[in-house]
């Protein structure tokens, strides 16, 4: 395991929220969606992470992993079964 999943493990494990949101509402899974691995998106999901969240451009972090080309995270994504494979982003008027 890499030192980043290491300490995002023992974060998890103190307590942090798998599901906070940046000012741009982007959780943790967004930002391993769009910089991480797979191990590390496999870490956030067994921890709850919601594989549903909406960013404030409505980027799921399915969305944000193929827009970034993070084929291995998208693999992980597609199989959990919390993963809408079908949503699309709205369009904001």
């Amino acid at each position: 395991m890499e030192a980043k999943e290491s300490i995002i493990r023992h974060l998890l494990l103190a307590g942090a929220d798998p599901n906070a949101l940046t000012p741009r509402r982007q959780t943790p899974l967004h930002l391993a969606a769009a910089n991480g691995g797979a191990e590390l998106t496999e870490v956030l999901l067994s921890s709850q992470a919601s594989p549903a969240a909406v960013d404030d451009e409505q980027n799921t972090p399915l969305h944000t992993a193929m827009k970034n080309s993070r084929f291995s995270v998208v693999k992980v994504l597609i199989l959990d079964d919390r993963t809408d494979v079908h949503v699309s982003k709205r369009l904001i008027v």
